[in-house]
């Protein structure tokens, strides 16, 4: 799934829950931290635009994206070219 400027992230929840969604580089490092607490139930897009903390852009490469709510734990692999 490679992209460009910006990758779109999709999640549902059936009920409020705390959700943790963040991102992290090849080695492991923090890039940025998308969501850190309760969502309301209901379909969410979040739009990542290839930024960390900081606002800086990042370089092209492998990130991977770590989905956590309730119980469930997921991770995706992302590819940025640019």
């Amino acid at each position: 799934n490679p992209f460009g400027d910006f990758a779109m992230i999709r999640f549902s929840l059936p009920y409020a829950t705390p959700v943790s969604l963040k991102v992290y580089d090849v080695s492991g490092r923090l890039v940025n931290k998308l969501v850190d607490g309760v969502v309301e139930p209901g379909v969410h897009t979040l739009r990542w635009e290839g930024k960390d903390d900081l606002n800086r852009k990042c370089a092209s490469g492998v990130y991977f994206v770590r989905y956590m709510a309730g119980d469930y734990i997921a991770s995706k692999k992302m590819v940025m070219i640019k």
